[in-house]
């Protein structure tokens, strides 16, 4: 839940407390100089309210990026992502919170990050996270996407063994493609999702996930929420699932459906409410 995605980034402030606060636009007029003029593991920018006409790249940097008195809306236009990292073979991690992204070609596109308290609003594309886990575990927690026009709110491209993702109290009100769309080795939670009018499916897991609870899935145009792996999450629970085109709770299982049908309610979906390998209720 929030307050324990946040205790950790309370753990991470304390533990770089050494490092370096540097303020847009009292120190540097621009994000971007701000993030250049990062020299130490852990620095942070911390973003005064307004708007700022800019694209961002993080390369081989440590650092957050934060709104100070309100929050900070970027403008990337429509060609740009609003911000881009990336590792370039050096240990390297992006945390992101409280800021708001209008516009742009992917809001966020970033190798390493943790997004937490952010706004995105109009992008072509939501949050991609290429390779989630590297050096650090992902957090994704209470996002406001709206109107990703032509692709996915959050997209979890890939990650490695034993690395944690969490993806928690997103708020996805309209896009392209999936509202969460996670592929990989592992998710270790995903809760408290709400995801709506998603052109295809509302929440999709690829990947093995230890605790699918409390999210809901309503009146996307395909499926509320599919997994796709054989084995099973430990926890699947009050996952609401109600007016979607195709099925409500379309799930890769071996379980007899009616043992999902009162923990997880699904209703007045197009084909059936829940779907498993051995049958549909």
């Amino acid at each position: 839940m929030l307050t324990r995605a946040l205790a950790g980034l309370v753990f991470l402030t304390v533990a770089t407390a050494h490092a370096t606060d540097i303020v847009v636009p009292d120190d540097y007029p621009t994000i971007q100089a701000a993030v250049d003029a990062a020299a130490s593991a852990g620095d942070r920018v911390l973003v005064r309210q307004g708007e700022y006409p800019e694209s961002v790249k993080v390369e081989a940097k440590t650092l957050t990026i934060e709104g100070l008195d309100g929050t900070p809306t970027l403008l990337p236009g429509p060609k740009r992502p609003g911000v881009f990292q990336r590792k370039r073979g050096t240990p390297s991690r992006l945390t992101l919170q409280g800021v708001a992204i209008t516009g742009g070609s992917t809001a966020i596109d970033c190798d390493n990050c943790s997004v937490y308290l952010s706004a995105i609003t109009d992008s072509r594309d939501g949050i991609r996270i290429r390779g989630a886990g590297y050096g650090g575990n992902t957090v994704l927690v209470g996002n406001a996407l709206t109107n990703i026009a032509t692709g996915y709110g959050i997209h979890l491209r890939r990650h490695p063994l034993g690395q944690s993702v969490d993806i928690e109290e997103n708020v996805i009100v309209g896009c392209g493609k999936d509202g969460i769309h996670a592929s990989g080795k592992s998710v270790r939670n995903v809760e408290f999702n709400n995801v709506t009018n998603c052109r295809r499916n509302g929440i999709v897991l690829k990947t093995a996930a230890y605790t699918v609870t409390d999210n809901r899935a309503t009146t996307n145009g395909a499926a509320g929420i599919v997994t796709k792996q054989e084995t099973d999450p430990a926890y699947f629970l009050y996952n609401w699932a109600t007016d979607n085109g195709t099925y409500g709770l379309d799930l890769k299982s071996t379980y007899d459906p009616s043992a999902f049908d009162f923990l997880n309610p699904a209703m007045g979906n197009g084909v059936a409410n829940i779907r498993t390998s051995v049958g549909v209720l």
